[in-house]
């Protein structure tokens, strides 16, 4: 699930760069400096952080006890160094832009990680290589928005693509729920 929300992030961000220069909004040239510094290195050392703590702690009995006992604590610092590797590695844009996105990029784990599948079948894949796979997609779509992505465009863009996912998640929500209403008769 991870690949494809960072394939549909990446799409989001190639969008806002699209938009941005065709009505030429913002000044927001491609350069490599954004992405050769100081900052995004420690965006991604804190990103990779989480998972590397989480797998250090289910190896531990003295530590794995934690994560199985209280796992929305878990949750909760797993999310917390999410939200502070995007605030560390948008460096460079508006706080509120910033805030926007980490916030949206929480929303969108959420429905992506609780996404049923259909007919999920036998893995065949590795659960290492599957993580592995799905932090090199997170953070190449991270890289990605850095490089490339217009602030307040890509933010605009996100927020209407977040609207639309919780009106579908809305539409989904109504539909299970059975409500038998009926039309008033006619005299």
């Amino acid at each position: 699930m991870m690949v494809s929300m960072a394939i549909f992030i990446s799409a989001i961000a190639l969008g806002a760069r699209l938009q941005n220069q065709i009505s030429k909004d913002e000044d927001w040239p491609v350069s490599a400096r954004r992405l050769l510094n100081i900052h995004i290195a420690a965006a991604i050392f804190l990103y990779l952080l989480a998972p590397l703590a989480f797998a250090f702690a289910s190896f531990q009995p003295s530590w794995n006890w934690l994560i199985v006992t209280y796992p929305s604590i878990a949750l909760l610092i797993a999310h917390a160094t999410y939200i502070a590797s995007i605030l560390i590695g948008l460096k460079g844009w508006p706080i509120w832009c910033s805030l926007i996105v980490a916030l949206f990029m929480v929303i969108l784990s959420h429905v992506f990680g609780n996404a049923t599948l259909h007919h999920p079948g036998a893995a065949n894949i590795s659960q290492l290589a599957s993580s592995a796979i799905a932090i090199a997609a997170a953070i190449s779509a991270g890289l990605l928005i850095v490089l490339i992505a217009p602030p307040k465009a890509f933010v605009w863009r996100l927020t209407v693509v977040l609207a639309g996912v919780a009106t579908l998640a809305l539409m989904n929500t109504l539909s299970t729920i059975e409500l038998n209403l009926t039309a008033p008769s006619i005299p």
